[in-house]
């Protein structure tokens, strides 16, 4: 504990004397940084707890729909993740797309001659 003290420290001189900051997000979660590294983060424990609930949820989409969720990272706007439905159709649409209408190749053939 006491080397790690002591390359803090060094860390700091070395860095224009820039003094680490004690900071605690709404969880209980605690981490030291410097204050202009610190700006406009947040706690990285919570925000991976954030991402895990996230697919979570894209998951059950999947799962009510009878498809699945063929993305196994997370899902940003720059690659939207890849979906399955259940008679195997294989598509890309952002999260939004997917909750209001499902599988657009179904809506054409599947589903075509029930209309």
């Amino acid at each position: 504990m006491n080397d790690a003290a002591r390359y803090r420290d060094r860390y700091l001189q070395d860095a224009n004397d820039a003094t680490l900051t004690l900071w605690a997000c709404d969880r209980g979660h605690h981490w030291d940084d410097a204050v202009d590294a610190a700006q406009n983060i947040r706690c990285m424990n919570c925000a991976s707890h954030r991402r895990e609930v996230e697919m979570q949820r894209l998951h059950g989409i999947a799962q009510m729909r009878g498809g699945a969720l063929l993305s196994p990272g997370r899902a940003d706007i720059k690659a939207p993740p890849s979906w399955r439905c259940a008679w195997g159709h294989v598509w890309d649409a952002d999260i939004e797309s997917a909750q209001r209408s499902w599988c657009a190749e179904c809506g054409r053939t599947v589903f075509s001659k029930y209309r």
